[in-house]
């Protein structure tokens, strides 16, 4: 659960009401483990009481090895509230992710990480859409040597939502991405363009190989 709001009052004219929602894995494995981490509140009361609770999922997969496959699921704030916030919140993940990692385990985090990733620019045309770079930019150091920043500049994961979505006229960007710990291989990244069919993220595929 991340959020659950008994009235959300905006838009003035078709305000959302109440809300309930939150992160979800679907798996074809069952993980032994599945466990929420939660984020520094974003804001004062009474402001806390409308906005997202933040947070992420580890989930945790045994291997034959004796180690774990940690798969974490995030989604950080937009930072529009508190700008120390973008450096709390993504220290929490890194200590959870560096801890695993030093344990011997395989990890990837991937989600909406409100931030373009680092050195992001994107390719071709952009499969026709407008590129506008998020306000926040991912930090190139957050994470320590070997660990890989995987995501498909060759389209863009998330849309500007303030009006009725038009190819080439919306503001597009990359939000949605993943990182995986050096023991881990990034085999191959891509968007996959729905044109922003069922929500304003377009969905990421990601396939990855565990070194021996």
């Amino acid at each position: 659960m991340n959020y659950n709001v008994p009235y959300v009052p905006v838009p003035v004219y078709e305000p959302m009401g109440r809300v309930k929602g939150g992160l979800m894995i679907f798996s074809k494995y069952m993980p032994v483990k599945a466990e929420r981490y939660a984020y520094p509140l974003i804001a004062s009361w009474p402001n806390r009481l409308f906005l997202l609770d933040r947070c992420f999922i580890l989930t945790r997969y045994p291997l034959k090895n004796g180690k774990d496959f940690l798969v974490i699921n995030t989604h950080n704030s937009a930072y529009v509230y508190d700008s120390a916030l973008r450096v709390k919140e993504l220290q929490i993940i890194k200590n959870k992710m560096l801890e695993e990692y030093d344990k011997g385990n395989y990890v990837i985090a991937g989600g909406d990480w409100n931030a373009n990733p680092p050195y992001y620019q994107p390719a071709g045309d952009y499969n026709g859409h407008y590129f506008v770079p998020s306000e926040v930019k991912m930090n190139p150091s957050l994470m320590p040597d070997g660990w890989v920043w995987a995501f498909d500049p060759s389209a863009p994961t998330n849309r500007h939502n303030d009006k009725a979505f038009v190819k080439g006229e919306n503001g597009t960007t990359c939000l949605d991405y993943f990182v995986v710990s050096p023991n881990v291989e990034v085999l191959e990244t891509k968007t996959i363009d729905l044109s922003f069919e069922d929500s304003d993220h377009n969905p990421v595929f990601v396939r990855i190989a565990l070194k021996k």
